[in-house]
């Protein structure tokens, strides 16, 4: 970034030099002039390749969704927003089910499919304000701000539904698969840890309680 912010300053100044007459000579000016414009290119370049690369730095490789560096990210800044405006929220941990012996069964190329198709799902039927990243392998993790527990478990409950009765087209067929939650809501002065730590026993909770459902702690 101070790369960029150096091409920008130099190009700033060039400016101006050239708008108030500093230079003179046709020629010497219009080379100015062209080096100028050719360093204000350089630098959108370079700003849009740092902004890409920042993009894909937050990205998961495989599902294109958010990854786990993005939500702690997200989530440190959900829990100063909330600790400041004494606003609830609600962080779900999602888990596919048996997801193990769908690797072993049809291979990891379906595997992939089904994480794919899962993390499009969770990512694209939750509130435009709702975060939802891949936390590793096949958990997902959802960040749902200005919600408290008993509306989060709505949110999750229709999520698991939904994913549940979905037909995931492979290459090897159609798949179906489960989810199960588990679903914690921040209390104040609590810490990340703490609330993940919460969200998965829950999510612990749900699976030894016969998986595909969702589990809450408060």
């Amino acid at each position: 970034m101070l790369l960029a912010a150096q091409i920008t300053d130099l190009a700033l100044l060039i400016h101006t030099l050239l708008n108030k007459g500093k230079f003179g000579g046709g020629d010497s000016l219009d080379n100015l002039k062209q080096q100028n414009r050719q360093l204000i290119a350089e630098n959108e370049a370079l700003k849009h390749a740092l902004e890409s690369e920042k993009n894909r730095a937050c990205r998961d490789s495989l599902t294109g969704i958010a990854n786990r560096r993005a939500y702690e990210q997200r989530l440190e800044a959900e829990i100063n927003h909330s600790n400041r405006s004494d606003r609830p929220f609600s962080l779900l941990v999602w888990d596919i089910d048996n997801f193990k012996q769908i690797n072993d069964r049809f291979g990891h190329q379906i595997g992939d499919q089904i994480l794919i198709a899962c993390a499009q799902e969770l990512h694209n039927q939750v509130r435009s304000c709702d975060f939802t990243a891949r936390f590793g392998g096949e958990e997902f993790v959802s960040v749902i701000p200005d919600c408290p527990l008993s509306q989060a478990c709505n949110i999750a409950e229709s999520l698991r539904s939904r994913i549940a009765e979905l037909a995931i087209a492979t290459s090897r067929g159609v798949i179906h698969v489960t989810l199960s939650c588990g679903i914690a809501e921040f209390t104040p002065n609590s810490d990340a840890d703490e609330l993940f730590n919460r969200a998965d026993r829950a999510l612990y909770h749900a699976k030894k309680h016969g998986k595909n459902r969702i589990s809450s702690m408060g």
